[in-house]
């Protein structure tokens, strides 16, 4: 009775070896994927009178929609959470600027390189506070953006947006 020959053995260690690279090529390419589909940049941060305000930039490969619901402190949209870390007594729950918890976003939802506003009372009107949110999208932690508000009605302006946000530079950065 002879065994395998060694050209046949080395053949099937080859084809065993291609499958479990083939493998594990599979599992990193779908995880990456999955990383890298909704990652969420926080920029400029400014507040309207009582309602601070934050600029989310869609930095993922994916559409990503703003159906969120806010539980207390935390404003869960599925593929990001917003939490409201600490602000003046009375204030710690989400609140959109209207005083519910469904309108926090100026849009529906926000395609790849698109830009929303993330709206939410800090203070009552005319009192004067600080309020820390921290965004967290994928994997790699949460951005924490602090805003002072002074309370007031009068609105302030919003810093501009960086370059190549929103305005044509004519190909000056």
């Amino acid at each position: 009775m002879k065994g395998i020959t060694p050209i046949i053995s080395i053949i099937i260690l080859l084809l065993i070896t291609i499958g479990l690279a083939g493998a594990a090529w599979t599992y990193m390419s779908g995880y990456f994927s999955g990383l890298t589909a909704r990652y969420i940049e926080v920029g400029y941060s400014y507040c309207d009178g009582n309602v601070a305000k934050i600029m989310l930039t869609n930095r993922g490969t994916s559409p990503l929609p703003l159906n969120c619901e806010a539980n207390g402190n935390i404003l869960d949209c599925k593929n990001f959470k917003i939490i409201k870390k600490s602000a003046p007594t009375g204030h710690e729950d989400m609140k959109d600027p209207d005083g519910g918890t469904t309108n926090f976003f100026d849009a529906e939802s926000f395609k790849p390189g698109e830009s929303v506003i993330f709206s939410e009372q800090c203070t009552e009107a005319g009192t004067p506070g600080t309020c820390v949110y921290v965004v967290i999208s994928g994997t790699k932690g949460g951005t924490q953006v602090m805003i002072e508000c002074a309370g007031g009605e009068m609105e302030t302006t919003p810093p501009p947006p960086p370059p190549g946000e929103g305005e044509d530079t004519g190909g000056l950065l």
